[in-house]
């Protein structure tokens, strides 16, 4: 019985030894750095910047982690968590411990960030990103430049960005508030879009997702979805023009009152036109189901061309 308590307990000091979290406090410095990379598997990592030309890494590693690498090589600062080559479906995960990560790097660098089960919070970087995550949530604000953020089963929440924007996710949703500058392209499969924007150039793709955009003065509106809803509010710059189509969805455009445009829209396979800007009425064709709309509101300057196939487009103002 000894025996056993004993081969017990060496069993558990040494799984509690093989688990044991690895703690890391250490900086490069960036004075002549541009990029920041980083790579990790699980947990959640705080992206942070201050004026110091330095990178600072500090926070605990996952339990099952071989040891990291933070290395400077030329303009780029590199930090990376090692996993065993062992690690997935085989890899046992008792006392399991996971990342917990706060890193500083100078407002101007470019950060790029790779996980597949963490949850991110970045915010203050001004010389661009790149962040990719498969299962975990990406929160930012206050970055600028160009702004790259793809998920595949988490939400992307963002807030006050700035620069040439996209916003990709698979099985997760979008929320994107006070954006602008040149660019913003929002794209979704399964997952839902919200999105308070000031930029002036809009391209939004989604599957199977109900969206909302509440746009500024815009010159640009690409809009295509399937099967799923798109609400879109906003004010058509002169000469501005809005693309959009729909398969088994609706579309809903709320323009402002004075909306100068040349309206063209088309449906198909039982498409249902709704026009509430001006008097005209939706043509139907003798034979099959098609049917189209075509009018003109103040000068014309601007264009707007909708076609769906089995679906509602609503027009009206705000």
């Amino acid at each position: 019985m000894m025996k056993k308590m004993t081969l017990l307990g060496l069993v558990l000091l040494f799984s509690n030894t093989l688990y044991a979290a690895q703690t890391i406090d250490k900086t490069l410095s960036a004075s002549d750095t541009s990029r920041v990379s980083i790579e990790h598997h699980s947990g959640e990592a705080v992206i942070r910047t201050w004026d110091k030309p330095q990178v600072h890494v500090k926070g605990s590693l996952d339990s099952r982690a071989e040891g990291y690498v933070f290395e400077k090589r030329g303009n780029e600062i590199r930090f990376e968590v090692k996993m065993p080559k062992s690690y997935g479906s085989n890899w046992p995960d008792w006392n399991k411990e996971e990342d917990e990560l706060e890193i500083f790097v100078p407002a101007s660098s470019f950060v790029e960030y790779e996980t597949i089960n963490a949850d991110l919070n970045a915010s203050g970087i001004h010389g661009g990103v790149e962040f990719s995550a498969v299962n975990g949530e990406v929160r930012v604000s206050d970055i600028k430049g160009s702004i790259r953020i793809s998920t595949v089963n988490g939400e992307i929440i963002s807030q006050g960005l700035v620069g040439n924007i996209s916003l990709n996710t698979v099985n997760g949703s979008i929320r994107d508030k006070g954006s602008d500058g040149d660019e913003v392209v929002y794209e979704s499969v399964n997952g839902d879009i919200y999105a308070q924007t000031q930029v002036a150039r809009v391209k939004l793709e989604t599957v199977n997702a109900d969206s909302e955009l509440v746009l500024g003065r815009t010159e640009q509106l690409r809009a295509s979805n399937v099967n799923g809803d798109t609400r879109v509010s906003l004010e058509l710059a002169p000469n501005g023009e809005v693309r959009a189509s729909s398969v088994s969805g609706s579309l809903a455009f709320r323009f402002q009152k004075e909306v100068s445009a040349r309206f063209d829209v088309n449906g198909h396979a039982g498409g249902d036109l709704r026009n509430r800007l001006t008097d005209d009425k939706a043509d139907k064709a003798k034979y099959g189901p098609s049917r189209w709309l075509k009018f003109t509101t103040a000068e014309g300057s601007g264009r707007v061309n909708v076609s769906t196939v089995s679906g509602t487009v609503t027009l009206s103002h705000y």
